[in-house]
């Protein structure tokens, strides 16, 4: 091992109970790199840092960079897979959101975005394992400078995406609260041109939250800094859930006034309170999958272990994932428009029939009911005429009979 690695600073000791090579010893004991975050070119969530680490010392210790091989390569198919669920998912979810019929709400406008950011998100995680994989099977370009960019790119990208999807949830919540508590400023406040407006705001302030955690790693500053920005990301998604919570409170109390009388647009408030409570299940499998992410990244930094990496490698990446599968699902579910728009994007796909207008659909079915009533009206007609000569002839032939 070269000098400059030897001055890597070493967190713990792991017995290799194999012979490395003809002349060495059988039990031969060797310490893992812990890398500090106080340094600039030291991060244990940079896999291309890491990978290097293990391909400069794979001739050294073999049997623990081949274990490791093997752990990357079971996470890369774990993260792979869900990551392509999602994508597809969402996808699927964007297609159905394009067919919707009739004029689009602010809420749509919205929801597009959310599944946008949702499906760019996982598209980068997927990158990401992407680059993963590139770097277990050719060790030969780890100092690639393509790969490196492409690295950095997919995941800063991945940090924007996440946050403009956390961004959208609030601005649904926000409409809802407003169409609710707040019904006669709905019209003025949101208009197309602002919903636009609060997107574009939307998306430059994830572009700076995500600069903002790219400068958390390139700039030289103490150690304890680098903690507390670290916690500044979590605290972000913390403080959404918070203000929708808080929003929610309002609309569960503007809520019982419908069911007390006490207003007079009772359908309108029903819809948008079941619309508000989409948006709370959805913060809420943010929430969920968020903390413990947040949670362990915290834990690597005072606390990396081999039982924390695992958690991490396995488990705590692919919560963001799951969570980018689950909102186009529940949302689906519980939205009548975008259960349309997928009837219609399968009408499509099928090619059975053009599918009719609302208009068509109702004049097709009036006329389909007034043919089923002017031949019910023709068979009860005829009956009763029937009934009716029949009544005569019996009459006739009782009086002759008198």
């Amino acid at each position: 091992m070269q000098s400059d690695q030897n001055t890597v600073r070493m967190n713990e000791i792991v017995p290799l109970n194999r012979s490395l090579s003809s002349g060495s010893n059988a039990h031969t004991t060797y310490k893992m790199p812990y890398y500090d975050f106080g340094s600039t070119t030291e991060n244990p969530f940079n896999t291309t840092k890491n990978l290097t680490y293990m391909n400069n010392t794979s001739e050294e210790v073999p049997g623990y960079w081949m274990e490791s091989k093997e752990v990357y390569r079971q996470k890369i198919a774990i993260t792979g897979s869900l990551s392509i669920l999602a994508i597809l998912s969402n996808l699927l979810c964007l297609l159905a959101i394009r067919n919707i019929p009739g004029t689009w709400t602010h809420s749509n406008f919205i929801l597009l975005n959310l599944i946008t950011s949702n499906m760019l998100a996982s598209l980068c995680h997927l990158l990401t394992t992407t680059h993963e994989l590139i770097l277990i099977e050719n060790q030969d370009l780890w100092n690639d400078w393509n790969i490196k960019i492409m690295a950095d790119v997919s995941l800063y990208s991945y940090n924007m995406f996440y946050s403009a999807s956390a961004l959208s949830l609030l601005g649904l919540a926000i409409n809802r609260y407003v169409a609710i508590c707040k019904p006669y400023l709905h019209a003025s406040l949101f208009t197309k041109a602002r919903i636009k407006w609060f997107l574009l705001a939307t998306w430059l302030l994830a572009l700076f939250l995500a600069l903002f955690l790219f400068l958390q790693w390139h700039i030289p500053v103490p150690y304890t800094i680098h903690l507390n920005m670290l916690i500044i990301w979590p605290c972000f998604f913390g403080l959404i859930f918070i203000i929708i919570i808080i929003l929610y409170i309002h609309v569960y109390f503007e809520a019982k006034k419908v069911l007390f009388g006490r207003c007079e647009n009772v359908h309108n408030i029903v819809n948008n309170h079941k619309a508000f409570v989409t948006t709370l299940l959805l913060t809420c499998t943010l929430v969920i999958s968020s903390v413990p992410y947040w949670i362990a990244v915290i834990l690597l930094v005072h606390h990396d272990n081999y039982t924390f990496r695992t958690a991490w490698n396995y488990f705590m990446t692919n919560l963001p994932i799951v969570n980018f599968m689950l909102d186009p699902i529940i949302y689906s579910a519980r939205t009548k428009d975008i259960q349309q728009g997928y009837y219609r994007l399968a009408v499509m796909l099928c090619k059975t029939r053009d599918w009719p207008s609302q208009s068509n659909g109702v004049i097709t079915t009036q006329t389909s009911i007034a043919s089923v009533h002017r031949q019910s009206s023709v068979i009860y007609t005829q009956q009763n005429t029937e009934i009716t000569v029949t009544f005569e002839h019996k009459t006739r032939a009782l009086v002759n009979d008198i």
